[in-house]
């Protein structure tokens, strides 16, 4: 953007970089998130109806604004232009989450993880999908997928650890919270998850010194 202010798709590119830093809390939401908009907005006004930016705007509306509608019609027109783009169905399978339609998510993420098949992140955000849908043996297989997909993955281990809980495998899920927080540079996300498993496994200690953490770098 330095170099060249009218280059939409380094906007665009600035917007996804706020939309995930305000999701994992590296920077604080409200702040990533206008951020986002911002250069989401400036990317449509050089390029009109540039999928990436409505999609960025359709993320924007869907973690920060919790506009499901709104978000719908931006994701719609997104993959009316460009239905090869993975995060709008990536997108599209958030939104179905939010609101309690698990099978339509797994589908759509499903589609994204065709288009993006090397994304750790996209198989893990199907492990969590599973999750909530109860599908735990499916939760787990798909877990340990994206940890050897990519074993530096914060949000893989974290995946992974969220299905081990649910079949009570809670010593191994604890050893996949432990790296999550440790890849992720003890982000509050992955401290908070740490924290939750060390309670669940009865480690006190543990769970009380992940919730003082947690609360320090949240606030």
């Amino acid at each position: 953007i330095d170099l060249n202010a009218s280059q939409s798709e380094a906007w665009a590119g600035l917007a996804n970089a706020n939309i995930l830093m305000g999701m994992n809390l590296i920077q604080a939401p409200d702040e990533a998130f206008q951020k986002a908009r911002s250069a989401a907005e400036q990317a449509a006004r050089i390029t009109p109806c540039m999928p990436e930016a409505l999609t960025a705007l359709a993320w924007v509306r869907l973690c920060h604004n919790r506009d499901w509608d709104g978000a719908e019609e931006y994701f719609r027109q997104a993959l009316k232009a460009k239905p090869s783009y993975a995060f709008a169905h990536n997108g599209v399978a958030l939104l179905e989450i939010a609101r309690g339609h698990m099978q339509e998510a797994i589908v759509s993420l499903k589609e994204a993880r065709r288009l993006n098949p090397l994304s750790a992140p996209l198989e893990a955000l199907l492990s969590r999908t599973y999750c909530m849908a109860r599908m735990f043996k499916e939760a787990v297989e798909t877990g340990r997928r994206a940890v050897i997909s990519n074993p530096d993955s914060c949000i893989a281990h974290c995946a992974l650890a969220l299905g081990l809980i649910q079949v009570q495998r809670l010593e191994e899920a604890i050893d996949h919270f432990e790296k999550a927080r440790q890849l992720s540079g003890e982000s509050a996300v992955y401290v908070g998850f740490w924290a939750y498993g060390s309670g669940l496994a009865g480690r006190r200690t543990d769970a009380e010194l992940g919730l003082i953490n947690f609360m320090s770098l949240a606030t």
